[in-house]
């Protein structure tokens, strides 16, 4: 059996940034937003930046499956009542099964470059992930989703960087592990994680010579 694909990582594998993607100008022959990043560092090479930001986008790819699918079922309308504390005390186990859904995660990353130890500008990444699943039976209890069991799913996702696509990946068949648990402390980290990523991520930092 594969692996289980755990992070975005795991979803998109090695993304690497060739010749091709950092052209810095598009099929019509106009600028792309790469062509000022490499006017105002006329010094910096390809392949410097290509292997730099490779490595920043391997970090910002560490992000946890998850906490992008906690954070959705937190989030979903139809589950609202279940977190009533209310209506259903902290003793009592909810098991809900869901119907078939999406979750959809976006993230928007970025990597600063600083001269002098000045920003200059920043190279902006845009991540998108959709999972469609079926079969997934949550375990609701204390107004928190302590586990999830997972059937069938397939995604599609893909990696801009500075709006040029420079990563596609769609799979039929997505090997996700057969349960997962979170805690009190996962479940809140996962949605402050989402809510940063979806918004303006922390960012990383490559100095020009």
């Amino acid at each position: 059996m594969d692996n289980p694909i755990m992070t975005l990582k795991d979803f998109f594998g090695t993304v690497k940034l060739s010749q091709t993607n950092l052209n810095v100008t598009d099929a019509e022959g106009n600028a792309t937003p790469l062509a000022e990043i490499f006017r105002k560092f006329p010094t910096m090479s390809q392949s410097y930046f290509a292997e730099t930001m490779e490595k920043h986008l391997s970090d910002f790819l560490n992000l946890d499956i998850s906490e992008i699918l906690s954070n959705t079922w937190d989030k979903a309308e139809e589950l609202q009542e279940y977190f009533d504390k209310e209506k259903y005390p902290a003793n009592k186990e909810i098991i809900v099964p869901l119907i078939k859904h999406k979750a959809k995660s976006e993230h928007a990353p970025y990597v600063e470059i600083t001269l002098n130890n000045a920003p200059i500008c920043q190279v902006k990444f845009e991540i998108e992930l959709e999972l469609e699943l079926e079969g997934v039976i949550l375990k609701i209890q204390a107004a928190q989703i302590q586990e999830a069991r997972l059937s069938s799913c397939k995604g599609k996702g893909e990696i801009k960087c500075e709006a040029v696509k420079i990563a596609e990946k769609e799979l039929q068949k997505i090997n996700l592990p057969g349960v997962m648990r979170f805690t009190k402390a996962k479940t809140a980290e996962a949605v402050a994680t989402a809510a940063t990523a979806s918004s303006l991520s922390p960012s990383s930092s490559l100095t020009a010579n």
